[in-house]
């Protein structure tokens, strides 16, 4: 999954007008924003719903364990996100982009940055 469907614009064999594109663009992430409320959402509390069942997620007699599951759970699901971003921000960036971009590239791009400006 990704808020921008880039094989869509690299199989066509024209250019587009900006509004054109825009509305393609707003589109994909709509459909993007659509799929993650009405799946994405609803399979994490049927998950939690299971192991609440199943006695796997801790009971509320123990606040402390309990928060540091939904912690650990936030922090995935923060994970998720930022991983459908990323992912996202590189193949839109690969389309307009002649060169491949990774992330490893960006990565290392950002820490030749850094070193640069401390000497």
């Amino acid at each position: 999954m990704r808020f921008v469907d880039a094989s869509e614009f690299s199989k066509m064999s024209q250019a587009l007008e900006l509004a054109a594109f825009q509305g393609i663009v707003n589109k994909h992430i709509d459909s993007t924003k659509e799929k993650l409320q009405k799946s994405w959402f609803p399979e994490i509390q049927n998950f939690y719903f299971q192991g609440s069942k199943r006695r796997i997620v801790p009971n509320s007699h123990n606040p402390k364990k309990l928060q540091s599951f939904f912690n650990c759970a936030a922090a995935l699901m923060t994970r998720n996100l930022q991983v459908l971003g990323i992912n996202s921000i590189l193949d839109y960036t690969n389309l307009l982009c002649k060169q491949e971009v990774s992330l490893e590239h960006l990565a290392k791009t950002a820490f030749q940055t850094k070193l640069q400006r401390k000497i």
